[in-house]
């Protein structure tokens, strides 16, 4: 076999440069998250908890995943993984692999097929590396991110080897300049979009194709506004691969495992509630403004036939979804819910009464016999965990400091008598245009 040091000096080095270029950036992504981006969801988490009453066996369960121990073994076995396919790819000459260019349909596998697994290698490690970069900005790196990344270099990469090789049989158009100037791009898109390869086989193989069921509608989570390739790939993880699921999905699971908002997955399963009633009329519901199940309330008779009549929607359809509505408490404890995670620390005093002026207006479609949750239950827990200020609760039990004499105040001040515990004197205050030290308005000093 061919040494490495065959190669140019200069050659050499700069695939050695290249491979050390590609593989690092696994290994920092996880190190620089762990450093700098990951305490940011560990605060999103605990404060998930602190709104919700989260406590014990549930919260030490979800702030595990977070520490250090499992990304450090998923992260090296993806490194490993990524080592071993690039240095095929950039050095799989020297390493002995068929280099002819001939295609004996004898052989298998055919000639330069390492070469086409490692442009397929190639697109699955470039497309991962830029969605471990978008989970990194959204402080949602897990270690089953760099699992998947695996995975999916490996499938890949294999995936690329099997339609070259299998190309001509499988109804493929034959030319031997197919090898040499289009399949090493080919198998570099294959790699960067391993579905679609695998369902160029399921047209092709009558054995692998799907037996569609009539009976069942299709909603993939694409009919969700909001849902972006990204971000499906995102739910699949959670085991979420369509509408259905998302509509009976648990929301507080949700907001714990996936990087997005209360306000996002409230409006997508909301969505996903009206779909699971309208599959195939979503877009003329959207046309008339109707997006999630919720803009179906209030709705009359006469209103129902005019979207019945302007969509696809069948009436039945619409009045179960209205019935739904009325008696789904998942609804109304999923608006309470995202209401509540809705909530921050100095954002929400200019939005909802002090303290002490009444009760918070209860939630649209919650139990008007449930009594109204006040800005103090709201607003329990969310004190910032970092900050010196006590809680609410613990001000009350704060006992008073010990005098140190430093405030003191003469008893001969006029007008201020004796100081008690209960009442802590007042400083004499200056001449004012009332015409008498202290004087204060009348209705001020009533109260």
């Amino acid at each position: 076999m061919t040494e490495l040091s065959a190669l140019p000096e200069p050659l050499t080095a700069a695939r050695l440069a290249i491979l050390l270029v590609l593989i690092l950036f696994l290994p920092l992504s996880a190190l620089t998250y762990q450093l700098f981006r990951s305490h940011r969801k560990i605060a999103k988490i605990e404060r998930i908890m602190d709104l919700l009453k989260v406590r014990g066996h549930e919260q030490k369960k979800y702030l595990e995943i977070r520490t250090g121990h499992y990304l450090c073994i998923s992260v090296a076995y993806a490194t490993l993984v990524a080592a071993l396919g690039l240095t095929i790819l950039l050095f799989g000459e020297q390493m002995g692999f068929d280099t002819t260019a001939g295609r004996d349909p004898e052989q298998f596998p055919v000639a330069r097929s390492w070469l086409i697994f490692g442009m397929g290698f190639l697109g699955g490690y470039l497309w991962g590396i830029q969605y471990v970069f978008r989970r990194y900005v959204d402080d949602d790196l897990t270690p089953g991110v760099y699992h998947a990344l695996a995975i999916r270099m490996m499938l890949a990469g294999t995936l690329a080897v099997v339609i070259y090789n299998a190309y001509e049989g499988l109804g493929g158009e034959t030319g031997m300049n197919l090898t040499g100037q289009v399949w090493p791009a080919l198998a570099f898109v294959l790699g960067m979009f391993p579905q679609r390869g695998i369902s160029w086989i399921y047209d092709r193989v009558p054995f692998f194709a799907q037996d569609d069921d009539p009976s069942v509608r299709k909603a993939p989570l694409e009919m969700i506004e909001g849902i972006t390739f990204h971000d499906r790939v995102r739910l699949e993880e959670v085991n979420i691969d369509n509408c259905y699921d998302l509509a009976t999905a648990d929301f507080v699971p949700l907001v714990f495992d996936t990087p997005y908002s209360a306000r996002e997955l409230t409006d997508w399963i909301l969505q996903a509630k009206l779909c699971v009633y309208a599959p195939d009329a979503m877009l003329n519901l959207r046309q008339q403004g109707i997006r999630t199940i919720m803009d179906l309330e209030g709705l009359d008779q006469t209103q129902i036939q005019e979207l019945v009549e302007a969509t696809a929607v069948t009436k039945s359809a619409l009045e179960r979804a209205l019935r739904s509505l009325k008696i789904d408490d998942e609804i109304h404890r999923l608006r309470h819910i995202g209401k509540r995670l809705g909530i921050f620390t100095g954002l929400e005093d200019t939005l909802l009464p002090l303290p002490g002026n009444g009760p918070v207006p209860a939630f649209p479609g919650t139990d008007l016999n449930e009594p109204a949750a006040t800005f103090r239950d709201l607003h329990a827990g969310t004190t910032d965990p970092d900050s010196d200020a006590p809680a609410e609760d613990e001000r009350v039990a704060v006992a008073p400091r010990p005098h140190d004499g430093l405030d003191e105040v003469p008893k001969s001040a006029a007008g201020l008598g004796e100081r008690t515990s209960e009442a802590p004197a007042e400083s004499p205050r200056p001449e004012t245009e009332l015409g008498r030290p202290g004087a204060r308005p009348a209705a001020i000093a009533a109260r």
